[in-house]
Order: structure tokens, then C-alpha cells, then sequence
């Protein structure tokens, strides 16, 4: 994964990093009523929101089938990600160019160069962040 090296990175340098884990809201409706061609290119829109979202540095990477993880470096203020990806996903449904509203399940974590933790614990724990959220709102 071409995150690990940033994070053994940013832990070198004592820099804080976050993991984002996203898990699309929604799709297995959108494919059963709406087909997979249609499922398909909200995987794509949902793929573009997130790389928008972030910055260049940032790494991004779909771990399955509506599942995505992001890695940012240097992100001192991990909820000023998550405002802007809240936005970029109002902006994109506010245009309705699409027969469905995008919407994410969205789990973070911040790793810290002090914690003893892996890039793989971190990612693991942002996943059980986002099923909590998504538990919570369901």
C-alpha cells in the first residue's frame, strides 16, 4: 500500500496522520433498482468526492466493493477532512445530475507519532468507527 511509507513517515517525524474509512450509503439499492451500470458509476462518483476532498499528498484506495480508505498526512485537524468531503458530497447532490444522492458512512481516526500502532491497526480501527456510525444512524 503506498500509504505505508508516509506513515512510517510521519512517525519518524513525529507529524499526526489520519485514516478515513468510507463505505458507500445505499449501493445494493441503486444496483437492484437502478442496474449495476448505474451502481458502477456511483462507485466512481463516490471515489471522485473523496479524491477531491483530499489533498494531493493524500492517499487514497478502494479496499472493496463500495469500500474506500483514505490516509492523510500532516492532518492536524482530522474533522476539517471530513467538513470538506461533507461538502463536496452536498455540492454533487445539490446538482441532481444523478438518479441517486450520494451519501458515505464515514469512520476516522487520528494516529498519533506517540501511539504504538500499526498503519493496519489504525485502518482497522477507522472501519469499526464507520459500522459504529453507520449502527448509530440505521
Amino acid at each position: 500500500m503506498k500509504a505505508e511509507p508516509l506513515f512510517q513517515l510521519a512517525r519518524r517525524q513525529f507529524r499526526g496522520s489520519a485514516v478515513v474509512y468510507a463505505d458507500i450509503d445505499g449501493l445494493k439499492q441503486v444496483n437492484d433498482t437502478l442496474g449495476h451500470m448505474t451502481g458502477d458509476q456511483m462507485i466512481r462518483d463516490a471515489a471522485s468526492m473523496l479524491r477531491v476532498s483530499l489533498r494531493e499528498t493524500d492517499v487514497l484506495a478502494r479496499m472493496g466493493g463500495d469500500e474506500f480508505v483514505a490516509y492523510a498526512v500532516d492532518e492536524a485537524e482530522p474533522h476539517a477532512l471530513l467538513s470538506r468531503l461533507q461538502q463536496t458530497l452536498d455540492a454533487f447532490n445539490h446538482l441532481r445530475q444523478r438518479p441517486y444522492q450520494l451519501s458515505l458512512s464515514v469512520g476516522m481516526v487520528s494516529c498519533g507519532p506517540e501511539a504504538n500502532v500499526t498503519l493496519n491497526d489504525c485502518i482497522q480501527q477507522a472501519d469499526r468507527a464507520m459500522y459504529e456510525r453507520k449502527r448509530c444512524l440505521h
